[in-house]
């Protein structure tokens, strides 16, 4: 019974990794297009926050 319990969990952090690796992927992958969408708008103000000059 406890390997069962244990296999699950080891599963379950798998996946838990996987999903947070690919969501940050995607995060990343979403900010480049946000970013480049900004660039052609004129306004970076979601992501890069610099100063009042960028």
């Amino acid at each position: 019974m406890f390997l069962v319990v244990l296999n699950i969990f080891i599963e379950l952090l798998y996946v838990g990794v996987c999903l947070l690796c690919f969501q940050h992927l995607m995060i990343e992958k979403g900010s480049l297009w946000e970013s480049a969408a900004e660039t052609t708008d004129g306004q970076k103000s979601t992501m890069k926050q610099y100063g009042p000059g960028e």
